[in-house]
């Protein structure tokens, strides 16, 4: 048989588990939501496998997640005439991280509001970036979609796709460019 104290060292446990699982709104994780930039750059037909468009990228960020060891879902901060963001994100009230723990936003609305609280500048695998890389997004800093997603990302004849930068500021939503160029993706968690 158990001891006492043993029952209560389970007790515990258990309790403190409940704690970690246990969100805002009493359901779910609480976060934080880890966010991090593709290693792969990809050109404004964005495909992985048999998927495409959004659907691509969003594969791209999960494939890299698994690589890294960063469990959930990720997807990529991208837009196309269909689909943003704001239509696709869970948007808790969790802060958003970058792998080695610095904090971008300490929720949606914080994300949504403008500039971020601190660049997101690491890959998956925790390697820092110098600002000013670009990133593909089609997408306004509160998370709705522009109008330059070559083609819902599924060309690079199309005229222009929109990007960001990496960096606090214009992290989102720099200017355009040839579809035909590479660039990165940002790939946030999903909690």
């Amino acid at each position: 048989m158990f001891s006492r104290n043993t029952v209560f060292v389970w007790i515990g446990i258990i309790l403190l588990s409940g704690m970690f699982l246990m969100g805002q709104d009493g359901w779910g994780p609480s976060g934080p939501a880890f966010v991090f930039v593709s290693s792969h750059a990809v050109d404004g037909s964005i495909s992985f496998g048999e998927r495409v468009g959004v659907a691509a990228a969003d594969a791209i960020c999960q494939a890299e997640a698994n690589e890294y060891g960063l469990h959930g879902t990720f997807r990529a901060w991208i837009s196309d005439d269909y689909s943003s963001p704001v239509t696709r994100f869970d948007k808790g009230g969790y802060p958003y991280k970058t792998v080695n723990g610095n904090v971008v936003a300490d929720d949606w609305d914080d994300l949504t509001g403008g500039s971020l609280s601190h660049a997101i500048d690491r890959e998956a695998d925790g390697t820092l970036l110098g600002w000013g890389i670009d990133v593909w997004t089609n997408t306004l800093e509160d998370g709705t979609a522009l109008n330059g997603s070559c083609n819902n990302w599924l060309s690079t004849d199309a005229p222009t796709g929109i990007y960001g930068e990496i960096g606090p500021t214009y992290w989102s939503y720099r200017d355009s460019a040839s579809c035909g160029t590479n660039k990165r993706l940002y790939c946030f968690e999903q909690i």
